[in-house]
């Protein structure tokens, strides 16, 4: 696990940290951690279908993490899926007012 998250947080090598985490869920699905850095791993690499299904995954156990459900509002986006966007984005934006201004600071870095 802490070789994947080495990959995908420091060297940015996202294919092979979503192997890593691949791996770590066949031979345990329940370690959320794993589909959670998957998911961004995914994301950062634009496998928009397959961060959303990590995403979902996540946000069935924590269905108020605005911060999933902002960046799957982004897959939904990038899937052409407006809809589920709106809802995602729209939500997210509830449960975190300042939404608008953490999505300016993170344009930067």
């Amino acid at each position: 696990m802490n070789k994947g998250i080495l990959l995908a947080e420091n060297i940015k090598e996202y294919v092979s940290a979503i192997e890593v985490f691949s791996q770590v869920l066949s031979l345990n699905s329940y370690v959320m951690d794993a589909y959670h850095y998957r998911g961004f791993s995914y994301f950062y690499d634009n496998q928009f279908e397959k961060a959303k299904e990590d995403f979902s995954i996540l946000l069935s156990q924590n269905p108020n993490n605005w911060k999933l459900l902002f960046y799957r509002s982004l897959c939904f986006k990038e899937l052409k899926l407006k809809n589920y966007y709106m809802e995602d984005f729209i939500k997210a934006g509830e449960l975190n007012p300042n939404l608008p201004s953490w999505i300016e600071e993170n344009k930067r870095n």
